[in-house]
């Protein structure tokens, strides 16, 4: 068997670092595909599928550096295929939009979706994926003006749900759709 354990020492490795290096060695591609899957299933090497620029690879480690192997710069460890990802972010936006009243910040999706918001790579795919259904990032004006119609929505529910006098004040759609936001988000009206 090719010596990959001793290979991946020196730290994680793509996979075609991994071929490149060892076919220097006179070792066939096909063998080290064989023995990288073989390790992989037998648990002595972690495979972290990875989105390099536009083409899934896998990034491969020994277990004690899967901390580097998750944050390797350049590259983003993904628990999702594409298409989940595309339903993961957008799903997120759609939810945050309804919640927030806005469009929300990349940071707000990727922390939605419990990722890193550092990552360029996700960050990247936010823009992309959310530029395909409408969404943009906010700016400092729209996200003033939806907090203050979140404040009114909320202190509006909160009369309603006291029995105020709020209520009666205020325009007829308002305090239907401060009814409603009040019974979709109840944790917020308290």
């Amino acid at each position: 068997m090719v010596d990959l354990l001793g290979f991946l020492e020196s730290g994680p490795k793509t996979t075609e670092e991994v071929v490149t290096s060892l076919r220097k060695t006179g070792v066939a591609e096909m063998t080290i595909h064989r023995n990288l899957r073989k390790l992989a299933r037998d648990g002595q090497i972690l495979r972290l599928p990875i989105l390099d620029g536009e083409r899934w690879t896998s990034l491969y480690a020994l277990p004690r550096h899967k901390r580097e192997a998750v944050t390797l710069s350049g590259f983003i460890p993904l628990k999702y295929e594409y298409k989940t990802l595309f339903g993961v972010i957008s799903g997120a936006i759609e939810r945050l939009q309804e919640r927030l009243l806005r469009n929300p910040t990349v940071d707000e999706v990727l922390l939605d979706v419990h990722e890193n918001p550092e990552s360029p790579r996700l960050r990247e795919a936010v823009y992309k994926i959310g530029s395909g259904i409408g969404w943009h990032p906010p700016g400092p004006a729209e996200v003033r003006e939806a907090r203050v119609r979140q404040d009114k929505l909320l202190r509006l529910a909160r009369s309603l749900r006291k029995g105020g006098g709020l209520s009666r004040l205020a325009d007829p759609r308002e305090v239907e759709e401060a009814q409603r936001y009040a019974q979709k988000y109840p944790e917020a009206v308290k």
